[in-house]
């Protein structure tokens, strides 16, 4: 009996942990969508569900997401375990093969999602959206409609976002006229699309305020059949995106607005349109903008349109006079061909704040010969004589202008010698990567900026030849972007560079300047001496950074954050002196690099920034150059406290030993050199000893040979000693010597006394 008991619990657990498990899936979790409705999410997606699981009750769910489950039909029952309170329904990506009628009752819908699920016109039964009274979005793209239901979409009379496919042959027709409340509505396209002037005809009656008319590389024929009265159905249009992509160019679309005529819109925007059958130069006409010109447009966005010069007459009336924002960036644009009619739209444009040019991608715009008119005579002999008197040449920007972007854009040339740009209220420039060529320089060849307002300027990697430039004017600038820029240090001859000693003077304001790979190898004393009291980010990376550097930083008092990453040469860093670093006023320092040498032979620089790695930013990528396996790879792993420990151990070893084999060697060598003077003076005695001897032996052998002479002319008897060898001794060379000169003397006696 207790082995039943024990089976029955077992089997009683196993079916009621099967039970529970049928909602386990399911999860609930906060929610907030884009209507700022609040309360709790059901969600039940990628369960494998043909039925939608019980919510429990005493929670507030107002939304339920079963995406991504098995539902093929939808009728009343199916939401029979939905409450009243589920506003928002996610049926999303499941194989409904239909919709009956009535299905949607028992809770207010505000938001439904029914996209990807295979639908077709024959799924929506009718009477399908009867209780959708509420329905303010409705998301039914990505089906398989060949037709819309536009008997059930009519009734959705308080329908206000739509997002719903287009799809060849496709017709808003009358029934949508009844969508009233419909502001906002998103195309899908499902193929090539042609569109006509009937296209939305259905939508006249819905206050559509913003349309995005995406149908990138989805227009049939080219746009060959596109109308000029394609907008006329979107009475109310406040702003207007088009991008067709490779289907047709920029021209065709531009003839589009015929029925924008008179109205005011927030933007118009079209961008990545290209012809591909079309190799033929875009050159905006007058055709172009007949339609343009009497619209009033704030914002003019037209990128990467293959856009290469505009030839149409001036003034663009309405247009001209309501424009605030241009961007003609990416584009083929080349200014020189046509540059009066540039400078005349973009400086008499009234309301102008925002221009943006950069990122052309035509050659390099050559300057135009213009030949020897008249005119070019003219404007020849009024230069000449204002370069003879030194007046500046004044540029005077739109008033309005408040940002103008010419990156990157094209090889801008001018024959002035005395230049002044001034535009009052300008906030960002921005003239990256693109030169500034003055062909006939001159020892007082300068340019000035006069921005009083300017906040933030990126010069980087631009050329600029003028002798002098001044940027005293600029006393709001907060942010300065110099990069391998000439307005730090212009380029002479060969590779040397020019430092622009006073170009941060007067720029009392400057909180961040990146002057990084300059070449900077010296600043003077007094280069920051303007941002002595500021909190500044200073970025000089790329730079081969001295001891003249950094003296000139030492004047600042509040350095927020110094960037030096890279700042010298595997070879050069070895001698750096780190020393100086301390002795800056600095929060953060960034000293990226992988030529350190974690090892002893540079020790007095691991200590100096061994006392400053709090300030260091990033230890951990200050890489040692030669990190062997077990070694530290970086300065963090060789600052933490037991390999820092053991590194000051191994050195004051290798210390000592190299300091006792310094001892042992000088000492081996002070007794050496001793030993060897004495046994070198020893031999040298010897040797005059010997040599002493041996001329002591001659002088006594020469005094004998005298002696024996004359005791022999005396008349005594002798025995020269000479003669008397005693046996077993070797006459040398000397005694035999001597011998013969006494027998040769004796020998001349004895013929005497014959």
């Amino acid at each position: 009996m207790a082995v039943l008991f024990i089976n029955t619990q077992l089997l009683f657990g196993i079916l009621l942990s099967c039970v529970c498990c049928e909602d386990f899936g399911c999860k609930l979790t906060p929610f907030r969508n884009d209507m700022t409705q609040n309360g709790l999410l059901w969600n039940c997606s990628h369960q494998n569900l043909d039925y939608i699981p019980a919510i429990p009750t005493s929670r507030n769910v107002t939304a339920v997401d079963i995406s991504y489950n098995n539902l093929r039909r939808i009728r009343k029952e199916t939401f029979t375990n939905l409450t009243s309170d589920v506003e928002i329904l996610r049926m999303n990506n499941n194989r409904i093969r239909t919709i009956e009628a009535n299905a949607f009752v028992g809770f207010e819908l505000k938001e439904l999602d029914i996209s990807s699920c295979e639908l077709d016109h024959a799924s929506v039964s009718s009477g399908a959206f009867n209780n959708l009274t509420h329905l303010s979005v409705l998301h039914i793209n990505n089906n398989s409609f060949k037709s819309y239901p536009g008997d059930e979409i009519s009734k959705l009379r308080s329908l206000v976002n739509l997002t719903i496919d287009i799809f060849p042959g496709f017709i808003f027709g009358e029934k949508f006229l009844s969508l009233k409340q419909l502001g906002y509505i998103k195309f899908v396209p499902q193929g090539l699309i042609t569109l006509t002037n009937s296209s939305f005809q259905g939508l006249r009656n819905s206050p559509i305020f913003y349309l995005d008319l995406d149908l990138f590389n989805h227009v049939a024929d080219f746009c060959e059949d596109l109308s000029e009265e394609l907008f006329c159905s979107f009475p109310y249009l406040k702003g207007l995106s088009v991008s067709f992509g490779m289907s047709c160019n920029i021209k065709r679309i531009l003839r589009t607005l015929k029925c924008l005529q008179g109205k005011d819109l927030e933007y118009f925007h079209s961008s990545d349109n290209h012809d591909v059958y079309i190799e033929k130069a875009v050159i905006i006409n007058d055709s172009d903008v007949e339609y343009l010109r009497n619209i009033c447009i704030k914002e003019l966005i037209l990128r990467n349109n293959d856009i290469e010069g505009i030839n149409f007459k001036l003034p663009l009336g309405k247009f001209q006079s309501c424009l605030q924002v241009l961007d003609l960036s990416s584009n083929n644009i080349q200014f020189s061909l046509n540059y009066r009619l540039w400078g005349t739209l973009i400086l008499f444009t009234p309301n102008i704040k925002v221009i943006k040019i950069c990122c052309q991608n035509a050659d390099v715009s050559k300057s135009r010969n213009w030949g020897y008119s008249t005119y070019n005579d003219r404007v020849y002999k009024r230069r000449v004589m204002r370069n003879r008197r030194r007046d500046p040449y004044h540029i005077l920007l739109p008033q309005t202008l408040e940002y103008l972007d010419i990156s990157n854009a094209a090889d801008i040339r001018t024959q002035e010698t005395n230049i002044v740009v001034r535009a009052i209220n300008l906030k960002f420039l921005n003239i990256s990567w693109t030169e500034f060529d003055i062909r006939y320089r001159t020892r007082w060849t300068s340019v000035s900026l006069d921005f009083p307002s300017l906040i933030e300027m990126d010069v980087s990697y631009c050329t600029l030849n003028a002798k002098f430039l001044s940027l005293q004017k600029l006393t709001s600038l907060k942010v300065l972007i110099a990069r391998k820029s000439d307005f730090i240090a212009v380029s002479s001859s060969g590779y040397s560079h020019s430092l622009r000693e006073n170009i941060l003077h007067f720029l009392k304001n400057l909180n961040q300047i990146d002057i990084s790979d300059n070449d900077i190898s010296h600043l003077p004393r007094n280069y920051f001496v303007f941002q002595r009291n500021l909190s500044i980010t200073i970025l000089m990376d790329k730079n081969y950074i001295k001891s003249e550097v950094l003296a000139a930083l030492q004047v600042l008092t509040n350095i927020n954050r110094l960037y030096m990453r890279h700042f010298t040469n595997e070879w050069e860093i070895y001698y750096f002196n780190f020393e100086p670093l301390l002795s800056l006023h600095v929060s953060q320092i960034y000293l990226e690099s992988d030529e350190y040498g974690c090892d002893c032979y540079e020790k007095d620089s691991l200590n100096t920034l061994w006392r400053m790695r709090d300030t260091i930013a990033d230890l951990n990528k200050m890489t040692c150059r030669f990190a062997f396996s077990g070694k530290p790879k970086t300065l963090q792993e060789l600052f933490r406290d037991e390999s820092w420990r053991r590194f000051r151990l191994n050195c004051i070893v290798n210390d000592f030993l190299l300091g006792f084999s310094i001892i042992l060697l000088s000492t081996t060598v002070i007794l050496l050199i001793p030993a060897m003077i004495i046994f070198r003076c020893n031999i040298i005695s010897r040797c005059k000893a010997i040599n002493f001897r041996d001329k002591l032996r001659k002088i006594r052998f020469r005094f004998q040979v005298l002696w024996d002479e004359r005791m022999r002319r005396r008349g005594y008897r002798y025995y020269p000693v000479h003669t008397g060898e005693t046996p077993g001794t070797v006459s040398t060379d000397n005694e035999l010597s001597s011998n013969t000169i006494s027998q040769e003397s004796v020998g001349l006696e004895n013929k005497e006394s014959e």
